[in-house]
């Protein structure tokens, strides 16, 4: 059964871009704030402004956990479904 999957590179209508390796998976963009760092587990845990949080590991694209300080602003390419953090840049 041939289905026509939409094409990763393309937005979908809203403006979310869509990734994946299994499917499509739509993410969006969100700033965090670093409120712990767990070097224990070499993470750091981060909020966004309506609650959710975030783990930041050395696999996140984009940032270095060793430069991250507790109260970094960080802008995040998070997915929707079973949020995870994609990517994450400092913010100035």
């Amino acid at each position: 059964m041939d289905m026509d999957l939409p094409n990763p590179a393309s937005p979908t209508p809203d403006g979310a871009a869509l990734t994946g390796e299994e499917g499509y998976e739509t993410t969006h963009q969100i700033d965090v704030i670093v409120y712990a760092m767990v070097p224990e587990f070499n993470l750091a845990m981060a909020r966004a402004s309506d609650g959710h949080t975030f783990a930041i590991t050395r696999k996140t694209s984009g940032i270095d956990l060793d430069s991250l300080k507790e109260g970094q602003r960080l802008a995040c390419t998070v997915t929707v479904r079973l949020p995870r953090v994609l990517t994450a840049l400092p913010l100035a």
